[in-house]
């Protein structure tokens, strides 16, 4: 995955909602100490973790705990689709970022920026993260890196994700049965993730319609 992906998918681990309790930040001295902690948060498939690591709202926070399991859920995905069907035998392996998160350099691919309170982290070409100190704990800006209107685009990550984090699931014990093909998988997980893109898309329209 090249780090222009990467960097998209993490944006797009800032579309989000909540109502969890969630735990204390992480002790973030620096920037690069509050991405280290996402990181690691990631790996340790931790929401409480995960979330802490975000200056946002507990219904945001629940939204990127929604996208963090889909991450978990599609690199066993890939894992168990490439053990019985070969390597690249999915195309979601595309949607996997958690290689790359896996990498113990992976924070040293940022570029940081510190001006007094506020920071910015990029990688590659992507929208560099925003960060912010509180307290003197360092967070992930999720107002600083949303693009548009922060409560849509939160409703249509959570949805979108939870719905294509079930149908992957779904197909998880069909992996590697007889009769049962890996382009057999594919389609049924482009079906749902179709499906709730078109209805995602209806629901924008008539909201738009309804504001005229």
């Amino acid at each position: 995955m090249t780090k222009k992906a990467t960097s998209l998918l993490i944006l797009l681990l800032v579309a989000i909602f909540g109502n969890t309790c969630y735990g204390a930040p992480p002790k973030a001295t620096t920037p690069q100490i509050a991405i280290k902690n996402m990181q690691q948060a990631m790996l340790d498939n931790s929401p409480a973790d995960f979330a802490a690591c975000f200056d946002a709202t507990d219904t945001e926070k629940e939204a990127l705990v929604v996208i963090l399991q889909f991450f978990v859920t599609i690199e066993d995905f890939v894992a168990k689709m490439e053990k019985a069907y070969g390597e690249n035998s999915t195309q979601f392996a595309r949607a996997n970022p958690m290689g790359d998160f896996r990498s113990p350099k992976w924070v040293d691919s940022f570029t940081f920026v510190v001006d007094g309170d506020k920071a910015t982290a990029a990688l590659g070409e992507g929208k560099p993260i925003d960060l912010l100190k509180k307290e003197g704990v360092w967070l992930l800006d999720v107002d600083g890196m949303a693009q548009g209107p922060a409560d849509k685009n939160l409703a249509f990550a959570k949805k979108m994700f939870t719905t294509l984090n079930a149908a992957v699931k779904e197909q998880l014990p069909k992996i590697g049965k007889e009769g049962v093909t890996a382009k057999q998988i594919d389609e049924a997980i482009g079906k749902a993730m179709m499906k709730v893109m078109m209805e995602l898309m209806q629901e924008a329209q008539k909201q738009q319609q309804q504001e005229q």
